[in-house]
């Protein structure tokens, strides 16, 4: 049985002239989350946080995260 990994950290990047999001990692807890977004995001801007179950997404602003 797999277990469900609710918390998704994702980048919006560009390939060949188009726009994609890639899943960087999946995890069970928002903290976790956000500490694999702050050592990966690497200034990129579009760096995220998805919940797959609520549908609810975090950004980074100033070094605060809000959904």
């Amino acid at each position: 049985m797999s277990r469900i990994l609710p918390y998704e950290v994702r980048q919006t990047v560009v390939r060949n002239g188009q726009f994609s999001t890639c899943k960087i990692d999946e995890v069970s807890s928002l903290s976790v989350a956000k500490q694999i977004a702050w050592r990966s995001h690497n200034g990129n801007p579009t760096t995220h946080i998805f919940n797959a179950l609520s549908g609810k997404t975090w950004v980074c602003k100033k070094g605060v995260w809000s959904s």
